[in-house]
């Protein structure tokens, strides 16, 4: 209904991109921070279509402006939004985090899939989709301190595997 009406007003909707992220930590707008049901949700829907680091860094601020310093778990959440921009960016759509199991592995596991694009294709593995065509995909699976589980620590992890990949590929 909303494309319908967006469309008939010549308003482009841009395509919301999916990245799974399921990572450890909390991660949400608190009731006591966002007190009206109306406005936390308006809250959720932007930072869902936020597609720049400045449009992230201007709701931030909003945030700040409109209702306070924030908690630790709206703090987590726009981690989020930031770890989903940067995988939009370097073609990651999925980003687990597999806790430590007692005679299993003894830290967490950072498990990353990546669609095939652009120059990772060289790295990839072949994947059969729900339709039974082949996807390029490729799949990095990381042994991380429970520290090292977290939205920020996620970031700097991604980062620093961008940099090593971009360096191999050069």
């Amino acid at each position: 209904m909303a494309e319908a009406v967006a469309d008939a007003k010549g308003f482009v909707v841009p395509e919301v991109v999916q990245v799974n992220l399921d990572v450890p930590g909390e991660a949400h707008l608190p009731k006591g921070y966002v007190e009206a049901d109306d406005a936390r949700l308006e809250a959720y829907r932007r930072l869902v279509g936020v597609t720049t680091f400045d449009e992230l860094h201007d709701l931030r601020d909003e945030w700040l402006d409109r209702y306070g310093p924030l908690p630790a778990p709206a703090q987590g959440l726009l981690e989020l939004g930031e770890l989903r921009l940067v995988c939009i960016e370097h073609g990651v759509n999925s980003v687990v985090v597999l806790p430590a199991r007692v005679g299993i592995r003894t830290k967490p596991v950072v498990k990353s899939r990546h669609s095939i694009s652009r120059s990772a294709s060289r790295c990839g593995c072949d994947e059969r989709s729900a339709h039974g065509l082949r996807r390029r995909t490729k799949e990095l699976r990381v042994e991380v301190s429970n520290e090292g589980a977290t939205p920020h620590a996620l970031l700097e992890l991604l980062a620093t595997l961008v940099a090593v990949a971009e360096e191999a590929n050069a």
